[in-house]
């Protein structure tokens, strides 16, 4: 397959999902359908999807395999399932594809108890639900909490809120505060578009009272 060809691409609407960034859903439907610009012979590319936050979203791509081959979509246990400590991500192929694939993937990449424990938790009909239903409890509650402390917290329907500090600045200044009182905000480039905010993790309620407490100190 040559990687290097150019290829059309063209997006329509896409389904109802979330934006990694911002942590909200936008509504729209979507189609993808990807053409070689040459319409030559070759192959067509491979192409991988990620989402990360699909169960969160409640809605997938997953049914464009059937339209087009080469799709991959690629999900992890680090979000809804919180087992970010297991370093496990899976793909999410038709069975071809993963055959050619499989050839790549590094003896022992993944441990027998991360595999073990991820297919366990892929079984269960229930951990899904679970997992969103109660981060999105302690994410409602988190954000009650930074909102009363005077923060500007966005909505969201995954595992972080965005806080919006109004300048670079106020957002660096807040999160050297936080990693002075041993917690870790996601923060953003000078020259990134969201410079001016921090993206904070939903954990649990003892860690998340910490963050309140800190977010009432900082003002």
């Amino acid at each position: 397959m040559d990687l290097k060809a150019p290829i059309d691409v063209t997006i329509g609407p896409y389904e109802t999902y979330e934006d990694e960034l911002f942590g909200y859903k936008a509504s729209f439907e979507a189609y993808v359908t990807l053409t070689d610009a040459a319409e030559s012979a070759r192959p067509a590319p491979i192409v991988v999807l990620d989402e990360a936050y699909a169960e969160f979203a409640g809605s997938s791509l997953l049914s464009l395999r059937d339209g087009y081959a080469g799709l991959v979509v690629v999900r992890t246990l680090s979000k809804v399932y919180a087992l970010a400590g297991l370093r496990v991500g899976f793909a999410i192929a038709r069975p071809e594809l993963i055959a050619v694939m499989a050839p790549y993937r590094p003896p022992g990449s993944v441990s027998v108890v991360s595999v073990s424990i991820a297919a366990d938790m892929l079984l269960d009909d229930d951990a899904v639900a679970a997992g969103r239903g109660r981060i999105e409890r302690e994410r409602a509650r988190l954000q009650t909490g930074l909102r009363g402390a005077g923060w500007r917290v966005g909505d969201s329907v995954t595992n972080f809120l965005l806080v919006d500090f109004g300048s670079a600045e106020r957002a660096a200044t807040v999160a050297e505060g936080l990693l002075q009182r041993g917690l870790v905000p996601r923060t953003f480039p000078a020259t990134h578009p969201l410079a001016h905010c921090l993206r904070l993790t939903v954990r649990n309620e003892e860690q998340d009272d910490r963050l309140i407490a800190a977010a009432r100190e900082l003002g």
